[in-house]
């Protein structure tokens, strides 16, 4: 059960890393600052936008996938043997099936057919980018519990934020002088 809470924890970090760099590349306000950057290196931040999302949606659709061979958190809090955690942990595993589906959606019409229109996805999916990340803090909350009482202790699945990493990168890339000549003659 430990190897199986430690890749679990391993798929959650990655989920919410990708998550999170996709959403700088996404939000309207950062994509607006950072669109000189974008636009100047577009081929780069077009397939760094796409792989980010790609993965968080691959990596969530496994954290929940149903087939019995398979390391998800469906399974393992089915499998715990302590009935009373087990109990616990069913009311926060049925939010994340509630998400699950839409995350399905995505994955089969975008990430795993590389469909590149992600609104339209979302659209059909009838899915929210607030739904991926509350997707992702019920992961780690089921994670740290069933971590926790298989005396593992919790896993640091809040390490590796790139928030600040990725906002310090597309800052110097904003202050570098070619790029300033760039904006400079747009104006």
């Amino acid at each position: 059960m430990n190897d199986d809470l430690r890749e679990a924890a391993r798929q959650i970090i990655f989920a919410s890393i990708d998550y999170r760099i996709w959403r700088i590349y996404s939000e309207p306000a950062d994509r607006e600052k950072y669109l000189p950057v974008i636009q100047k290196y577009s081929s780069f931040f077009s397939a760094s936008r796409w792989a980010h999302f790609r993965a968080t949606i691959i990596t969530l659709y496994g954290l929940y996938e149903r087939r019995p061979d398979s390391i998800s958190l469906s399974c393992l809090v089915k499998d715990t043997p302590d009935g009373k955690l087990r109990r616990e942990l069913e009311p926060m595993l049925d939010q994340a099936l509630e998400i699950w589906p839409k995350i399905a959606i995505l994955r089969n019409k975008v990430a795993h057919l590389c469909d590149t229109d992600t609104d339209a996805a979302f659209r059909r999916a009838e899915l929210s980018p607030n739904e991926l990340e509350r997707l992702i803090e019920l992961s780690k909350a089921l994670l740290n519990k069933l971590s926790c009482a298989h005396h593992c202790g919790p896993f640091p699945v809040n390490a590796g934020d790139p928030r600040i990493d990725t906002n310090n990168l597309l800052n110097a890339l904003l202050r570098d002088p070619s790029q300033q000549q760039t904006r400079r003659q747009r104006s």
